[in-house]
């Protein structure tokens, strides 16, 4: 797993949500908006601890450009209400 949830990694899958989000219009990058968006959202569900909220908000930004850019919906909030559960329940602590 350590391979997987790393920086270079999302840096990597980030490069693809950029060029995916900067030519929405051409048609053989639109055919990887579901894989990269599943690919994401199969990061954040890889770990879900505290530890790595940080990534997983580098994750929901990426979810959130990718679907704002390309017009097609993605429902990153219930992983933002998640992360600020996390963060509430810590806060309690």
């Amino acid at each position: 797993m350590a391979n997987v949830y790393n920086w270079q990694t999302i840096n990597s899958v980030a490069v693809w949500v950029r060029l995916i989000s900067t030519h929405p219009d051409q048609e053989h990058l639109r055919l990887l908006v579901y894989p990269v968006v599943q690919l994401l959202e199969a990061f954040i569900a890889l770990r879900p601890s505290s530890r790595y909220l940080p990534l997983r908000l580098h994750i929901i930004s990426m979810l959130n450009q990718i679907g704002e850019s390309c017009g097609v919906y993605v429902n990153s909030g219930a992983y933002l209400i998640e992360v600020c559960f996390r963060v509430l329940v810590s806060l309690m602590q």
